[in-house]
């Protein structure tokens, strides 16, 4: 006898992972890459304030890239860096992701808030 099924859960997230990161454009790359820093160094002091470890901060980058005229010359130049924060309470992400944008200031954005379950076991 052969007995083959499927079976489904729904359980509520016990964690929200928050997409954060800088970008900056400046005249020199090292001014924008310097800037993009900034706002993610801002950002991690915030959630490190509420108790976020570093075994719970990931950052990712920094992409960059260049502004240029109708001749081809550089302009500007941007770099963005990525930061994700692994938050226990879903509770307190949409509150904390906005602690971190004002921290971070233009330079700062918040790209979205994820929730997931901890132990998928």
């Amino acid at each position: 006898m052969t007995v083959t099924g499927r079976g489904e859960i729904e359980v509520a997230p016990d964690q929200a992972i928050l997409d954060l990161g800088g970008e900056a454009r400046a005249a020199s790359f090292d001014d924008a890459l310097a800037g993009a820093g900034r706002a993610v160094f801002e950002m991690t002091e915030v959630l490190r304030g509420h108790g976020v470890g570093d075994a719970d901060l990931r950052t990712q980058g920094p992409h960059t890239w260049t502004i240029t005229d109708d001749g081809g010359r550089v302009d500007a130049y941007v770099c963005s860096l990525q930061l994700t924060a692994r938050v226990g309470d879903p509770a307190v992400a949409g509150r904390w992701l906005a602690e971190c944008a004002v921290a971070a200031g233009d330079t700062g954005r918040a790209n979205g808030v994820r929730f997931a379950v901890r132990d998928r076991a």
